[in-house]
């Protein structure tokens, strides 16, 4: 009788915080969905923005996945050094390890493992690119070009795939760390659908519930929310699009990171602000809200409107080219009036788009079930082989 597949995920530099609804959190859901034995061994040190900033090394379940937490010391966010990676690696015997972005000692450790355990299959994913990384100059040079880069082209002669979850983020694999294009793979962020489908409330049922005016069309956005993510242009341009006598809502939801940005949305009349919501409550804003906006840089929260089958608007960039078909629009620039033609537009064309079931197809192609499904297929299939399941356009 085979044995089932055990896949050890590494979140040691993208940490795995309880509660949140990240990748690292609901990759390993889907893995169990699919009949495999995820395990998570992490960091015992987590963000300064969770509520617990440490943990006790040890292990506990978290709904039915094993979490094992080893001892860290954290240089910056990161330069993680971990304790003990390889003796639970060891003790876990995992046939996939899967390590969640590229950090220097952490991988090293896999590679380690995977050399000495030719039978193991040894993927890498990452979440870095050209803007979310750090700006300091020094540390890219040092930290990204040198450091990560030799550790990444060591590891990459024994890793089978590395996976890109943006496409930019696959051009910054080649370009920054030398991984060759041939062991490169796009592996989106995906739809949490089987959360999405919890919430059984109609759009009608959730306005009531948060008190959101019914009549009104509704605009949302949110996370970590400032000037320089277009938050403040967002806001104007809604109240622009109201004197002309339009019934229209903005719905903010997560925390400001200027207070202009927080001055501008407390003037507003027609700025609703939620606050900092858990993956439940996002989604439910996300579902009762007409179209979703983000004007300048990408968040996971697009896909979770895309999971609830929200229309979006995204600036269209390397980051975010893949996720709009028909369910939406994009903008091309961070200029206002491009912005307030774009709110218009999805306005106009509500009913057409919804009509056209864009959404419905976006979503069931990010789903998560297919993205745990190409990691298991890309795990049996041999080097020259491809899996079936594609994300790119």
């Amino acid at each position: 009788m085979k044995s089932i597949m055990k896949i050890a995920n590494i979140c040691i530099s993208a940490p795995y915080i309880e509660g949140f609804s990240y990748q690292e959190n609901i990759l390993p859901k889907y893995l169990l969905m699919e009949g495999t034995e995820p395990v998570i061994i992490g960091s015992n040190i987590l963000p300064k923005y969770s509520n617990l900033k440490k943990i006790k090394p040890g292990y506990y379940f978290d709904k039915g996945i094993k979490v094992i937490r080893v001892k860290s010391y954290k240089l910056t966010n990161e330069f993680i050094v971990s304790f003990g990676l390889y003796k639970q690696l060891k003790k876990e015997k995992p046939d996939v390890v899967f390590h969640h972005n590229l950090n220097s000692t952490s991988l090293l450790v896999c590679t380690i493992y995977r050399i000495l355990h030719k039978n193991t299959v040894l993927f890498v994913d990452n979440h870095a690119d050209y803007i979310n990384r750090n700006q300091n100059k020094f540390w890219q040079l040092f930290y990204y070009k040198i450091l990560v880069r030799l550790t990444a082209n060591f590891s990459s002669l024994f890793v089978k795939k590395f996976y890109g979850v943006t496409p930019l983020r696959c051009d910054y694999l080649s370009n920054v760390y030398g991984i060759n294009k041939d062991k490169i793979d796009f592996l989106p962020i995906g739809t949490d659908v089987a959360a999405a489908d919890e919430i059984k409330e109609t759009k009608t049922e959730l306005r009531k519930k948060y008190n959101i005016p019914s009549e009104s069309f509704v605009f949302i956005s949110g996370g970590k929310m400032g000037k320089n993510k277009g938050t403040v242009k967002l806001i104007n341009a809604i109240d622009e699009i109201n004197r002309g006598s339009q019934s229209v809502v903005l719905l903010l939801f997560g925390a400001f990171n200027d207070s202009e940005t927080h001055e501008v949305a407390n003037k507003s009349k027609y700025t609703i602000f939620k606050g900092w919501c858990n993956h439940e409550e996002s989604l439910s804003l996300l579902k009762l809200s007409d179209a979703a906006v983000w004007p300048v840089h990408h968040t996971t929260l697009i896909e979770d409107a895309i999971s609830v089958n929200t229309p979006i608007l995204i600036r269209k960039t390397r980051t975010t080219e893949h996720l709009v078909r028909k369910n939406g629009a994009f903008l091309h620039s961070e200029d206002y009036n491009e912005l307030l033609k774009g709110l218009k537009y999805c306005m106009e064309n509500y009913s057409s788009i919804v009509r056209e079931k864009g959404c419905e197809e976006m979503r069931e192609k990010l789903n998560y079930k297919s993205i745990a499904r190409k990691i298991i297929d890309d795990s049996l299939l041999q080097s020259e082989s491809k899996s079936n399941y594609s994300f790119a356009n």
